[in-house]
């Protein structure tokens, strides 16, 4: 599975999750490098609901 898009990679995440967390269930599912460097790139934090992570997403691109 070499291209992930973000869809794909949140199915099933329970909240709350770290960026650690995502970057590693990235890297887990074979995210491309552009998807993992996007996790990376958000703040050093917990997301504790869907609506927190978007938005911390819609910054980060």
């Amino acid at each position: 599975m070499a291209q992930m898009d973000l869809l794909e990679l949140l199915s099933g995440v329970d909240f709350p999750v770290s960026r650690e967390d995502l970057v590693r269930l990235a890297q887990e599912r074979g995210a491309d490098n552009e998807l993992i460097a996007l996790l990376k790139s958000l703040p050093p934090q917990h997301f504790d609901t869907a609506d927190q992570l978007d938005e911390a997403l819609s910054l980060a691109r």
